[in-house]
């Protein structure tokens, strides 16, 4: 009998004691951020850092993250809203822009070089977009070092990150010549053949929802006990072609999406 009075206490302290563990393993934290952001897509790349940095657009969301008390690892998932503007870089393609000596011959019979329509040109430059993004979105998290509430705990801890994002989009299309018809956009745009999709030429709007895989690195920080800072740097890859609003069929990638988010974690148990 004492026994079995000794192997039920233990049992009882055992499952309180997982139950306890259980309990605290997790705690829930939320709050909001705000960044900039740019797509790298069929509006080719920008050179320099603004295809790093992305300042081509705003974003802002609310942020629930779910973080193991003395352990690596945490759960963060978003709600973001994203204002984008598109405009072309400065290294269009050959085979982008029309070629002014098409058809062509010198003296000899031989096709003259090729050599970039000014007008074909010029219509890139006078073309531009923007893109709406609403996503939600979910990551796992890795922390380099431990990065909890309770003490001894570190103040900061870098970390990198890897998720899975819902996106919808709405696109936009625009030209300073006046209305979007195919006489004011570059010829690529405008051709049923470049462009596909059963269309006459490039929609002027779009709207859809795609997916994307996402890795980030970054920093936290603990300003008290219970608020966190962080930065962070996040790269996206669509699996769609749409996100900027072009489409083109000999330019068949994926639109990419680069970020840098800074935001405030509230602890609430």
């Amino acid at each position: 009998m004492k026994k079995t009075k000794q192997y039920l206490l233990i049992v009882v302290i055992l499952l309180f004691g997982v139950s306890a563990k259980a309990q605290y393993s997790f705690y829930h934290e939320y709050g909001a951020s705000l960044g900039t952001t740019l797509i790298n897509g069929d509006w080719h790349k920008d050179s320099g850092a603004m295809s790093v940095l992305g300042f081509r657009g705003v974003k802002g969301g609310f942020i629930h993250g779910m973080q193991m008390v003395r352990e690596r690892y945490s759960i963060k998932n978003s709600l973001d809203f994203s204002y984008i503007s598109n405009v072309h870089g400065d290294k269009l393609p050959n085979d982008w822009v029309v070629n002014a000596n098409k058809d062509l011959e010198d003296a000899n019979g031989d096709p003259l070089p090729y050599k970039r329509d000014t007008d074909d040109e010029k219509k890139w430059a006078d073309m531009s977009g923007t893109s709406m993004l609403v996503t939600l979105g979910s990551q796992i998290e890795y922390n380099f070092i431990d990065f909890g509430l309770y003490y001894p705990r570190n103040d900061w801890t870098p970390y990198v990150g890897a998720g899975f994002d819902v996106m919808y989009y709405h696109s936009s299309l625009s030209t300073t010549r006046g209305q979007f018809t195919p006489e004011n956009i570059p010829a690529a745009y405008a051709s049923p053949q470049a462009y596909g999709d059963g269309e006459e030429t490039l929609p002027e709007t779009q709207n859809g929802i795609t997916t994307a895989i996402k890795a980030s690195i970054g920093a936290k920080i603990h300003l008290t006990r219970f608020i966190t800072l962080f930065g962070e740097f996040t790269l996206k890859r669509s699996f769609g072609d749409k996100i900027d609003g072009l489409d083109l069929v000999y330019s068949k990638s994926p639109d990419y999406i680069n970020s840098i988010n800074i935001g405030v974690k509230h602890v609430l148990y």
